[in-house]
């Protein structure tokens, strides 16, 4: 019988994504994704009984949980797919998916604190060669408010040099906090 799905559930910019692309390159798997505009129960569960032109197992991902309108064919497929399923959703909160959540394996994302951003986003500029100054880094990755996914296209943007002044003229990201973080 097939092992349970594993459910990634965290905030947008957590690395949901990267994870499954993690593990589908670690474990050998061929990574097939689907969200919720292009799902349909006939299409991944004919990928997952084809196997890859590898010969391959499938990885079979399905994001965007928190943007379905119905869960009874994704039901359906969970309980029948026989490749590895990995479940992503960013409304971990949501009753809608208390369903899909007892038939899986759950994973909490959380954001990281604004200084793992900071060393990150370092690192990314050291090995790409960008300059920067550390304060306007630590400016981007305060602003992303953990979304680290933000964070680097802040820093694209405003790639080679990363300046206070640079960032100030594209404008600063603005951060809002939820409840969850307040309290």
């Amino acid at each position: 019988s097939p092992k349970k799905p594993l459910m990634i559930l965290g905030p947008s910019g957590s690395g949901k994504s990267l994870c499954a692309e993690l593990l589908a390159k670690e474990a050998g798997l061929e990574l097939v994704s689907f969200g919720c505009d292009d799902f349909s129960a006939d299409s991944v569960m004919a990928a997952s009984s084809q196997r890859s032109l590898s010969s391959r197992s499938k990885l079979i991902v399905i994001d965007e949980l928190e943007g379905f309108r119905s869960f009874r064919d994704l039901v359906a497929v969970v309980k029948q797919c026989r490749q590895p399923l990995m479940l992503l959703s960013s409304d971990e909160y949501s009753q809608r998916l208390s369903s899909l959540k007892r038939l899986a394996v759950n994973v909490r994302l959380l954001r990281p604190r604004s200084d793992a951003v900071f060393a990150f986003l370092k690192k990314v500029c050291d090995s790409e060669s960008f300059s920067y100054e550390e304060s306007a880094l630590r400016t981007v990755s305060f602003s992303c408010a953990g979304d680290v996914r933000s964070a680097l296209i802040d820093l694209e943007t405003l790639a080679p040099e990363i300046t206070l002044s640079s960032l100030e003229s594209a404008g600063y990201r603005s951060s809002s906090e939820n409840m969850f973080s307040i309290l």
